[in-house]
This record gives structure tokens, C-alpha cells and sequence, in this order.
């Protein structure tokens, strides 16, 4: 199991058509804090809703990665910050790895993310196939989370490009992936 945790520092949605989202419609009249908190809490109330879409959304790009739960929070102290908390089980580990790395892997960062096993090059499909001939679930699973733990700024950019072309401004203040005990 891996869980993915990002700090979301600005989000201006003003220019973005909203689904329709008991209590979303009042959000382009707030600022940006008081946006923040409505989100962290209609994402908490609205939990059996969300986690099935973006478990569709998830498995129809990247695979079979079963979202086990998510907690969005807002920190004490009022600041325009949300912090989403994702954890991830149970992947078909080989189609995460034919689907996620491709997007995300850089040529320079192969011996970072795989360490002094591989003697290879950074080529990409060299590198796949390192990762898929990883001797167990566990170790293909390491690979792919060090991987996106490596390449997280271009992850957040990436994020924050998606975002704009919707018409959305999103600032991630940080992004971390890493390994956890089920």
C-alpha cells in the first residue's frame, strides 16, 4: 500500500463550470481561504460519493490501484491550505508500470529510482522492463512509488497545467508518495 499526500496552496476556480455539487455553487463568491475550507468540507461530507468516481477516473488511466480512503484537511490556523491524504492497495502493479512511468520517468533519474541493482541506461523501455522483471508485487510497487516520489515537481506541474487548461489556478505546494504498512 502507498499513499499520496499533496498540499494544496492556492486554488482559484472562478473561471471553471462546476458540477453540480450540493453546496459548490456558492464557492465563486468566497476567497480563496474561504473556498479552500468549503472544498476540504464538502470532499470530507461528501466521501461515499467522491471515492467510487475517482476510483473510475484512477483505474480507467492508470490501472487496477484500489483507492482505499481519503482525508482532506485544513490546517488550525485558517491558512489557504488543504492537505489530501490518498491511500492506495491492491494494484495491478505491471499495467501501473506500462501506464503511470511512461508519463512521468526521466531518462536522467534511472539510477535514483532503481538504485545500484540496475546497471542499465535510462532509456525508458530498458527501464520498464527492469521494473517489470522486479522479482515480487512489493518490489514493483517500491519502483513505482520511488519513481513518482523522484518525479514529483514534474507530477505537480503537471497537476497545475491540467488545471489551467480548465480554466483553474492550483498551486501544490508539495507532493510526497511513499510506502506504507497495510
Amino acid at each position: 500500500m502507498f499513499r499520496l499526500v499533496a498540499d494544496i496552496t492556492e486554488l482559484n476556480i472562478d473561471q471553471v463550470k462546476l458540477p453540480k455539487i450540493p453546496g459548490l455553487g456558492m464557492l465563486m463568491k468566497l476567497s480563496d481561504k474561504q473556498k479552500i475550507s468549503m472544498i476540504v468540507s464538502v470532499l470530507n461530507a461528501q466521501k461515499g460519493q467522491f471515492l467510487p468516481k475517482w476510483q473510475e477516473a484512477v483505474n480507467q488511466k492508470w490501472g487496477q490501484l484500489q483507492l482505499l480512503d481519503y482525508q482532506v484537511e485544513q490546517p488550525g490556523d485558517g491558512s489557504c491550505l488543504a492537505r489530501i491524504r490518498i491511500d492506495v492497495g491492491n494494484a495491478d502493479y505491471d499495467k501501473a508500470i506500462d501506464s503511470v512511468i511512461p508519463h512521468v520517468f526521466q531518462e536522467k533519474d534511472a539510477h535514483t529510482v532503481l538504485g545500484e541493482d540496475y546497471a542499465g541506461s535510462g532509456n525508458l523501455q530498458e527501464v520498464m522492463q527492469f521494473m517489470h522483471n522486479a522479482p515480487t508485487a512489493a518490489k514493483k510497487e517500491f519502483y513505482i512509488v520511488k519513481t513518482l516520489s523522484v518525479e514529483k515537481e514534474t507530477i505537480a506541474r503537471n497537476f497545475e497545467n491540467g488545471a489551467a487548461s480548465q480554466g483553474a489556478v492550483l498551486r501544490i505546494g508539495s507532493l510526497r508518495f511513499f510506502l506504507k504498512q497495510s
